[in-house]
């Protein structure tokens, strides 16, 4: 690329993105974009780094997948307030030695990803670093009735969620220790790891069946969002250890990989899965909601005053702690 500037890269950059839909008036290539907010909704905006050498690595990424992850992860969030995702603008560090095939490859996994989501890539910044990172800001449409943050779980409700967990873990692990991913029918959790899904969808049809009192995504690991939760809605939480979704080949890894698969399951980051809670009286509805994933009830929320606990297959309990991902650890 050191043969080009900053504007043609551009330019080669918009021929490799899709064209926005009727939700935007001015997208890629003006000094701003603009987009039309449908009546009566609120907006929601967050914004996700997926940088070189921390979040992930050339000995096993490829760009398509580092286009895919880096845009999966920022709208995981819009799907944990319960919104939709609508528009959203790239910040792309490049450093020197990549190449224009290297690009077309990002821009492949991130394509298909928006067209995936229905979210339109509108604009950005490309700046040369020291590191490749891939920054993106999503702004999302939500209605005001569901609006889910992590500071409204209550007292009585049951801990619940989506999918199962730990495979996201494992299959880094995997990747790591280069194990043969073939042989050993790892498959699925090494594409947790490089190709993770946003559950927008599933956001959508929990709210529409049930009322949500409080949510979050797990992208730092079980254990941790779910402490995220208690201490924002100042609540105490416990969770039963044998009722966390476990996957049989994430069992299989971990065994492998002499780990127990609760403590995988607890420390597991970027899950992407949903973790909620709601009224027990409100479980017979959400599973008549015909929602493709599973959702397992792990817990139950108390009033502040008990300790956060987990509960062990063999009946011991231990006061829950924060072992997920911690940038600044």
């Amino acid at each position: 690329m050191k043969d080009l500037n900053e504007e043609s890269i551009l330019k080669f950059i918009k021929g490799r993105l899709p064209n926005p839909d009727a939700r935007v008036l001015v997208g890629f290539g003006d000094d701003a974009a603009l987009y039309k907010i449908p009546f009566g909704k609120y907006s929601c905006i967050t914004t996700d780094a997926f940088i070189e050498d921390i979040h992930f690595s050339f000995d096993y990424f490829s760009f398509y997948n580092i286009g895919v992850k880096s845009l999966t992860s920022a709208l995981s969030d819009i799907a944990a307030v319960g919104g939709t995702p609508s528009v959203a603008v790239l910040s792309l560090f490049l450093r020197d030695g990549i190449t224009e095939n290297n690009i077309d490859e990002l821009y492949k996994g991130i394509r298909e990803t928006a067209k995936k989501y229905w979210v339109n890539i509108v604009g950005g910044d490309t700046v040369k670093a020291n590191e490749i990172a891939v920054i993106f800001t999503v702004v999302g449409e939500i209605d005001k009735s569901n609006i889910t943050l992590r500071s409204g779980a209550k007292s009585g409700d049951i801990i619940c969620v989506t999918g199962n967990l730990g495979g996201s873990y494992t299959g880094h692990l995997v990747l790591e220790n280069k194990i043969n991913i073939k042989s050993y029918g790892f498959q699925n959790i090494v594409e947790k790891h490089l190709k993770p899904e946003a559950r927008i969808k599933e956001s959508s049809k929990i709210l529409e069946a049930v009322p949500v009192h409080s949510m979050i995504d797990i992208s730092d690991g079980l254990s941790t969002d779910l402490l995220h939760i208690a201490e924002e809605s100042r609540v105490s939480i416990q969770i039963d250890a044998s009722k966390i979704p476990v996957s049989n080949e994430t069992k299989r890894a971990a065994s492998l990989l002499k780990l127990d698969p609760i403590e995988v399951a607890l420390k597991s980051g970027e899950e992407y899965e949903l973790l909620f809670t709601i009224s027990e009286l409100d479980f017979e509805q959400l599973k008549d909601a015909k929602i493709s994933i599973p959702i397992t009830v792990i817990g139950k929320v108390f009033v502040k005053s008990q300790k956060n606990l987990i509960i062990f297959p063999d009946g011991k309990t231990k006061q829950l702690k924060p072992t997920g991902y911690n940038h600044f650890r």
